[in-house]
């Protein structure tokens, strides 16, 4: 089995950086789309979007206080034994 050259993993290298560069440069341009499609949502729903903004932020918050909770319940039973 050959071994690579320097050259050779330099080469491969530069093609995955350029790799790297063109899928970066999609996802950067996917995102700013959906931003302009998100932007556009809320001005033409904006009780909709209210709405739906409420019930993500009811969620966070109910799993945060979930977490906490148990928290709580452990070291009180840490304290106990």
């Amino acid at each position: 089995m050959k071994k690579n050259s320097t050259e050779d993993i330099q080469k491969q290298l530069l093609k995955a950086r350029d790799q790297l560069k063109n899928e970066f440069v999609k996802a950067r341009t996917q995102l700013q789309k959906t931003e302009n499609d998100l932007e556009n949502y809320i001005k033409k729903n904006p009780k909709k979007a209210a709405a739906i903004a409420a019930g993500i932020g009811a969620v966070i918050a109910t799993g945060i206080n979930a977490v906490i909770s148990r928290r709580k319940k452990r070291k009180h039973k840490i304290k106990k034994n």
